[in-house]
């Protein structure tokens, strides 16, 4: 990822994540992101959104990631989690 779509991603007050679609893996996660989830992130760990966010084993039911990747596959795909601010 470009350093410039780094850097205003790391400037909003959202967590942000990029999920690979049919792997739920986080490929990237903002600086919010990271405050909101420092606990829960291990280095060198495959993060998976349905692991981190909802502490599952499975992807959600009704998971907008699945939804998407199936309509769209050639995209992936971006997750956004509000902080409590």
């Amino acid at each position: 990822m470009e350093n410039s779509l780094r850097e205003i991603l790391d400037r909003i007050s959202t967590g942000v994540c990029l999920v690979k679609s049919r792997e739920y893996k986080i490929l990237y996660f903002n600086k919010e992101f990271l405050k909101i989830f420092k606990e829960k992130i291990k280095p060198n760990k495959t993060l998976r959104c349905y692991e981190l966010l909802w502490d599952s084993s499975y992807p959600c039911l009704n998971c907008p990631v699945h939804y998407l990747s199936e309509s769209f596959p050639h995209l992936d795909l971006c997750c956004a989690h509000e902080s409590d601010k």
